[in-house]
């Protein structure tokens, strides 16, 4: 699949800008998921103020993976670039789709 995005005319070549929009694509969550990415963070932002506490979102990310440690969250959020320090620090709406994205992405492929 990714070898038809990043060469659409099977010419056997991939140009820069085919190569970056196939990686892009990769890595970009459809349109038609996003009410219900949405709705998955509202599941868990208890105080309804629109974050999530990061400690509860490691917990959640290990107990619903059955796969992931503690350090392999605090991995994922250096490689997403997530500033996070703390477990009192907060996972917004849009640090919560780039996880989901990655995470998502990584299991299909």
């Amino acid at each position: 699949d990714f070898l038809a995005m990043i060469d659409p005319r099977n010419e056997g070549r991939v140009t820069k800008e085919n190569f970056l929009a196939g990686v892009e694509a990769m890595y970009t969550i459809p349109d038609n998921f996003m009410p219900e990415i949405k709705e998955a963070f509202k599941v868990f932002d208890k105080k309804k103020d629109g974050k999530i506490l990061v400690k509860d979102f490691k917990n959640l990310l290990i107990n619903l993976s059955g796969e992931y440690k503690e350090k392999d969250v605090e991995n994922l959020f250096n490689i997403l670039g997530l500033d996070i320090n703390s477990d009192n620090d907060y996972i917004n709406i849009d640090q919560f789709i780039k996880v989901y994205n990655w995470t998502v992405k990584t299991c299909v492929n």
